[in-house]
């Protein structure tokens, strides 16, 4: 009779055993739910944005008073300039500074195109994407409060 209740756990244990669904392993549970990552983004060299750039320079806050500038970049982070009606003497980037899909560049302190009598200091960033240069701009003019801010939006394209 004791075999009888022994037998049984047995009978029960092997039926629950074989009941279970097994753990899958962790290859098998991996297949198929791994997001892709996306293709890595080219670094950006200075040789791919030499050259000259038209760019419109739009204020976040209204986009009917665009500033049209030329850029002039080349091919290292020396002599960096940018011109725009009506002032035609270049102004000078006093940094340039390439880093993955970007380019940073500092401009200033230069008469302001938008504030006459005022000198801007502003802090550029552009990516090349499909062949446009796309970024924004920080612009601060000298003398006045430290939260006096311009933000840009800038959209440039080569020039022929």
């Amino acid at each position: 009779m004791r075999r009888l209740p022994f037998l049984a756990i047995v009978c029960c244990a092997v039926t629950i055993g074989g009941c279970t669904k097994q753990s899958p392993k962790v290859a098998e549970t991996a297949k198929g739910e791994i997001t892709p990552q996306p293709a890595p983004v080219a670094t950006l060299t200075f040789a791919d944005l030499a050259g000259k750039w038209n760019v419109s320079a739009t204020p976040e806050w209204n986009d009917t008073l665009v500033t049209h500038l030329v850029l002039n970049a080349t091919a290292d982070s020396t002599g960096w300039t940018f011109t725009y009606p009506p002032n035609p003497k270049p102004i000078t980037a006093s940094k340039v500074t390439v880093g993955g899909d970007s380019v940073v560049i500092d401009w200033g302190p230069y008469m302001s195109a938008r504030r006459k009598g005022m000198k801007a200091m502003s802090h550029d960033v552009y990516r090349l994407r499909d062949g446009k240069l796309i970024g924004t701009s920080s612009s601060h003019y000298v003398g006045a409060p430290p939260d006096s801010i311009l933000k840009l939006r800038l959209e440039g394209t080569r020039a022929p």
